[in-house]
């Protein structure tokens, strides 16, 4: 922690003659932890054990016992605490008092860190209101422990969402989770602090919007006077319990005359929420809050949202990381993916670096519409080589539906997540500066290049080597895709991938005959320089001569590693259905150990960006009508003629026929072989289907791009009307002419 605490190490007989003090420690399975202060008669006292609050698996109970050892005061674990637990008493006599603290259950699991706190502080676990609109400044009270009540100023950004933090005041001592509020899109209306004689505590301006308001006093009950319309699909619903207060709520809604129109107690834990139908003649509703058990206190807050069930969500997104940290060699540079997570959103995304690291530069480009991510390149710019560290954070910046909006790129998983969610905004990079030599990679340019929907990508590769970079080299791939999930695992087929996961490029037998001659010609000199330092100069001839043979060597082997082939080749798998979309795509270069058993520094090629394209198409035809004539009483056949248009390396059959043909009409079928690309295709209409228009039928190609592998098939579609004139014979439609279709 930092905070203005001593930070102690909590032992297994811990105790402490000063206070505040923070003592930091661990338990496992039933282990009870022990700790001892002193104190003196009529000082006020808290004791607050962190374990949920910091990811701990922890449960903790705290017992107080008095300088007699008999219990003072019990702490469980308490929901607005996320179930941790504090103690807050008036010491009642000076001596050494002894605090004992456990599992729930005696069953701590993995982690089973906490951090206990014993001092005078001051604390905030609720904010009232729990909501501002962004944008606005609000006066936010901070709650913490008995009925010490803090103001504080909070001003919401306009493109702030999700949780918030609160500064602390000017004049506290503050202590555990920054406080925070949500940030709310709509109006957020609070209960006066003395609403007079009236029965209403507040009005509602309009639909959507919340209210916020505290049952202070035993058996209070809050009225909200909501104006609505008939017909609306409205959703009250109470946040309490979900805000960490112990307010368990009961929602009632009524009519202008006091009549109860409906009525919920518990629907999201002890929350209560109701959907509600507005019926006819009624202009406003009155929706009452209560404690279920008729409690009340400065600590029983709730905040009521009402909306429409029937309005759209926003379209919005997230940008999430794997991971907060990268290393970065001296030389090298870093890749790493960063997710787009889109709720109705599919268009582009600026990336932003904010502080910008003083040691390394970021490549950040645009996610493409559509995309599902996008990888940044961290790239090494110090000019010292020693080992360096930066923060620094992105942030995803759109305009969704004509509102600017900007998204902090978070890391998926973090132990404060849930209580302090900005946290996951933090990122770093570090330089490693590594002993072993290291390889380079980048890929050669190649024009054209696409990822074909169903075939293989060739990307050329180079290598360059540090002279004594001797190992073999693994490659592999990092994308900008995500890999797919069906039915909640991953899909890997529907992945850009390597056609092989690895390749390992191995040591040319030159290179190896060379690298054993300089270890055994190094070895050889070591064994006689450490004689040399007792014999003195008897020895130096043959110190000359060893290093000469040495120096031979190293020399061989550095020429044996630059005649060593530099070009390598890396084929990538574009599964056949990948959206068409842009993806970055980066080759990695691992270094291994002679014996290929570990790896000693990995780097990345440069970031390649690649559009999605289609491997199979049908040329487009004038119009998507197809007319023909027909005798009555007498089947006819249509001949549907068409072309296919094959894309990169396409050299499989084509298979083609029709879809959306009425049950029991024959659905044609016919082979386009490699080399072709006109097709003629007879659609028979029996005589017992009269109908004159058959709609939305499609014509469907598909084959395998590659002969060697038939189950991968991609497959183009294209959509057409029949009609049928009686009378006449009918007179098929001409082919289309070779187009050249924009790509």
């Amino acid at each position: 922690a930092v905070d203005h605490l001593p930070q102690r190490v909590f032992s297994a007989d811990t105790r402490t003659d000063v206070l505040p003090v923070a003592l930091h420690g661990q338990l496992s399975g039933s282990q009870v932890g022990t700790a001892q202060f002193v104190g003196k008669s009529g000082q006020r006292i808290s004791i607050d054990l962190m374990a949920r609050r910091l990811g701990s698996t922890l449960r903790p109970v705290l017992h107080l016992l008095g300088p007699d050892r008999r219990r003072l005061k019990l702490g469980m674990p308490r929901l607005d605490l996320s179930g941790d637990s504090r103690i807050t008493l008036t010491l009642p006599r000076d001596g050494r008092y002894t605090i004992q603290c456990h599992d729930l259950q005696y069953a701590v699991g993995n982690p089973g860190n906490f951090r206990l706190s014993i001092g005078s502080f001051d604390v905030a676990d609720l904010a009232y209101p729990a909501a501002v609109t962004r944008g606005q400044v609000r006066e936010v009270l901070l709650l913490g422990t008995g009925d010490r009540e803090t103001a504080v100023r909070v001003k919401v950004p306009r493109m702030a969402h999700g949780l918030t933090p609160i500064e602390w005041g000017a004049k506290v001592m503050p202590l555990g989770l920054r406080p925070r509020v949500e940030v709310s899109r709509w109006p957020e209306v609070v209960e006066p602090a003395s609403p007079g004689k009236t029965d209403v505590s507040g009005e509602l301006p309009s639909i959507p919007s919340a209210a916020n308001g505290r049952l202070v006093d035993l058996g209070e009950v809050d009225s909200w006077k909501v104006p609505v319309k008939q017909g609306e699909k409205l959703r009250f619903e109470v946040f309490a319990d979900r805000l960490g207060t112990p307010l368990d709520s009961m929602l009632e809604l009524k009519k202008p005359d006091g009549g109860v129109l409906s009525a919920n107690d518990d629907a999201v834990r002890a929350d209560s929420r109701l959907d509600f139908t507005v019926p006819a003649k009624l202009s406003h509703v009155f929706a009452s809050i209560s404690d279920r058990h008729g409690r009340g206190g400065r600590r029983f807050l709730y905040r009521l949202v009402v909306t429409r069930t029937t309005d759209p969500t926003p379209s919005d997104f997230d940008l999430l990381v794997e991971n907060n940290s990268f290393n970065v060699l001296p030389d090298g540079r870093h890749v790493f993916r960063v997710d787009v997570v889109r709720r109705g959103y599919d268009g582009e995304i600026r990336l932003e670096v904010l502080g910008a690291p003083s040691h390394f530069k970021l490549l950040t480009p645009s996610i493409p519409a559509g995309a599902p991510g996008a990888l940044v390149t961290v790239v090494n710019t110090a000019t010292n080589a020693g080992n360096a560290l930066d923060g620094f954070s992105l942030v995803g910046a759109s305009t969704v539906e004509g509102t600017s909006i900007r998204r902090p790129v978070r890391v998926v998983t973090h132990p404060l997540a849930g209580s302090q969610p900005w946290l996951r905004d933090d990122l770093a990079i570090g330089r490693v500066v590594v002993k072993s030599p290291a390889v380079a990679i980048g890929v050669q340019p190649v024009p054209s290049l696409a990822l074909w929907q169903g075939q293989e990508v060739v990307l050329p590769v180079r290598l360059t080597r540090d002279p004594e970079a001797v190992g073999p080299v693994r490659l592999s791939l990092v994308t900008s895709q995500k890999i797919p999930l069906v039915k909640g695992k991953p899909n890997g087929a529907a992945a850009i991938r390597g056609t092989a996961a690895t390749v390992d490029i191995p040591v040319p037998a030159a290179v190896t005959a060379a690298r054993i001659a300089v270890n055994k010609s190094r070895a050889a000199l070591a064994a006689l320089e450490k004689k040399a330092v007792a014999a003195g100069d008897s020895l130096k001839d043959q110190l000359t001569k060893a290093r000469s043979v040495r120096d031979a060597t190293v020399k061989t082997l550095h020429d044996a590693v630059a005649a060593w082939s530099r070009d390598a080749t890396y084929r990538v798998t574009v599964p056949p259905g990948l959206p068409l979309s842009g993806y970055d795509l980066s080759v990695v270069a691992e270094l291994r150990s002679t014996d290929n058993k570990t790896a000693l520094t990995r780097s990345f090629s440069p970031v390649l960006r690649l559009a999605a394209k289609r491997s199979l198409e049908i040329a487009p035809r004038s119009e998507s009508v197809v007319r023909a004539t027909r005798t009555p009483k007498v089947d006819v056949t249509v001949r549907l003629r068409g072309e296919v248009v094959r894309h990169g390396g396409f050299g499989g059959d084509i298979t083609v026929s029709v879809a959306g043909v009425p049950k029991g009409l024959p659905v044609p079928k016919v082979v386009i072989k490699s080399g072709q690309k006109r097709f003629d295709l007879p659609l028979k209409i029996p005589a017992k289907f009269t109908a004159t228009r058959f709609a939305n039928l499609l014509l469907v190609v598909s084959g395998p791009p590659n002969p060697k592998t038939p189950k991968v098939l991609v497959t183009a579609r294209q959509e057409f009307s029949l009609e049928l004139e009686a009378n006449g014979e009918g007179s098929p439609p001409p082919p289309p002419g070779v187009r050249t279709i924009g790509r």
